[in-house]
């Protein structure tokens, strides 16, 4: 929840994004660490992205909505292209 303001100066600042774009953006940085709750897709995107930074950099001391979410990804990634998962 701390970036949600700064997010949001700085993509009002680029003049790139119109208002609810902007809204769309920073609320997924505000939610993006409620790794447990069912967001809006964008939301959902920008959790898993932070769930694969984790897993990328070796940071595996994670709390249990995070543990599910990355397994969750996993087990899809090993099934992309495969028909009997």
């Amino acid at each position: 929840e701390a970036g949600y303001l700064p997010v949001m100066d700085f993509l009002r600042e680029t003049r790139l994004f119109s208002e609810e774009e902007i809204l769309q953006l920073s609320s997924s940085t505000r939610n993006h660490s409620k790794k447990g709750e069912q967001g809006t897709e964008l939301e959902e995107i920008v959790k898993d992205a932070d769930i694969l930074d984790f897993y990328q950099y070796g940071h595996l001391k994670m709390r249990q909505d995070q543990k599910s979410r990355l397994e969750r990804l996993l087990r899809e990634d090993k099934c992309i292209g495969k028909a009997d998962c």
